[in-house]
């Protein structure tokens, strides 16, 4: 990038990736998950095994806690610092898109492929949310480039980076793309270095075969196989959606894209490139190989933006993506206002507040808020069959559900109405 193009990417970085990520305090199931493990590794000195609630967190590996804990370190624990990872990592797609574009692809206009970035709407919420998806695509985009440059050692090094934060699942896109890019047997041999596959198995695998030695098979029933292969396959069903959900979520997050993909489709039938086909070829590996695993959530196919950016920024007219990057700021700030408003209505600020003025015990009753967890510092339980005599409930039954409790405060989440209770 040049230094004026450099400059203008880092201040609409700034605004679309890291601005008013602090304005929605921890929200649950993930971010409550994520950033007690993190804390908690930081309190305790114990940095290798992942807790959540009093019980190990087996389910994620390491690489998004080590990352903040290092931040956390260095400035403090802040929210807004740990959500800081995320867009950190946008930040840093966006520059390996323009150089996928530029080195790999030697596109006339590869900054567009960047600004592109900023006007999908998905990248504005993941990019401000403390989980792992955004930190495993920088690694994988970034392992991706330096296996098409053929810079197989450090391909290989970034590709043990994404597997060490979310798994398998980290090297499996990774060698996908590449192979489906390359389309070479010669590349194929190449693969077989030796130097950049121990780095590889030492920095991807050396801490799961630290957990599978100190956890034995549990570890490998948990992770392995509950939380990759039951999941994948269906076995475990937590988010069953129709083969049809990532067109729907592609259909959001490019909405403002959507009404011109005829006339760029038209464009690319007239003129074919490998430029745009390898785009679409690599769009469409991510999206079958997401779209065949039977549970889905939305940010698993985060690394498919890169492909469809730059896929765009062939065929779209400057005076386009300038427009959509007015329109896309003015309805970031638009959800600003949304999320200011949301947030105080929402119960986990309005519990925090009473339940840290008195030291009393905590109960869940019908509700799991692990955020909860994360503010107050503590485990909180079930409700038991035995109580002590003046304790506090989160719940969601109504007041109607719980006449002998007194209600304290209620609030929104992001799963429905919660109450807090003091018996």
């Amino acid at each position: 990038m040049t230094k004026k193009e450099l400059a203008i990417y880092v201040l609409l970085s700034f605004y679309f990736f890291f601005l008013g990520n602090n304005i929605l305090s921890i929200t649950s199931p993930d971010e409550g998950r994520n950033l007690y493990a993190a804390s908690y590794m930081l309190q305790t000195g114990h940095f290798l095994t992942p807790m959540f609630n009093c019980h190990f967190r087996f389910e994620k590996p390491p690489m998004l806690y080590w990352v903040s804990d290092l931040l956390f370190l260095i400035f403090g624990v802040h929210v807004w610092l740990a959500r800081a990872v995320s867009g950190i990592s946008a930040f840093i797609i966006g520059i390996f898109t323009y150089k996928i574009a530029k080195d790999i692809y030697k596109l006339e206009n590869p900054f567009y492929a960047s600004l592109i970035l900023f006007s999908i709407t998905h990248l504005w919420i993941e990019s401000r949310a403390y989980v792992p998806e955004m930190l495993l695509t920088a690694f994988e985009i970034v392992s991706i480039y330096f296996f098409l440059k053929e810079k197989i050692t450090l391909g290989y090094i970034f590709m043990g980076f994404a597997t060490l934060t979310k798994g398998p699942v980290g090297t499996a896109v990774v060698l996908m793309v590449i192979i489906s890019l390359k389309r070479d047997i010669k590349f194929v041999k190449k693969l077989i270095d030796i130097k950049g596959i121990l780095l590889y198995v030492a920095i991807g695998w050396s801490w799961y075969v630290y957990m599978v030695y100190k956890y034995g098979f549990y570890y490998i029933y948990k992770f392995f196989i509950r939380n990759n292969i039951d999941v994948y396959t269906g076995q475990k069903n937590i988010h069953l959606y129709p083969f049809y959900y990532y067109i729907v979520v592609l259909f959001i997050a490019l909405i403002l894209w959507v009404p011109w993909f005829y006339s760029f489709f038209k464009k690319y039938l007239n003129q074919k490139t490998k430029a745009a086909t390898d785009m679409l070829i690599w769009s469409f590996v991510v999206l079958l190989f997401f779209t065949l695993s039977k549970n889905k959530l939305h940010h698993y196919i985060i690394s498919v933006y890169v492909p469809i950016s730059i896929f765009i920024s062939m065929y779209a007219s400057k005076k386009l993506v300038k427009f959509n990057l007015i329109l896309s700021s003015i309805l970031l700030f638009v959800l600003f206002i949304v999320a200011y408003r949301y947030e105080s209505e929402r119960f986990v600020p309005k519990a925090v507040s009473i339940l840290k003025s008195k030291k009393l015990p905590v109960y869940y009753d019908n509700a799991h808020l692990s955020a909860m967890v994360y503010y107050l510092n503590t485990c909180i339980d079930s409700l038991p069959r035995y109580t002590p005599k003046h304790y506090f409930v989160i719940s969601q039954n109504p007041p109607s559900k719980m006449p002998y409790y007194k209600l304290l405060t209620k609030g929104i989440e992001f799963d429905g109405k919660y109450y807090l209770y003091e018996k």
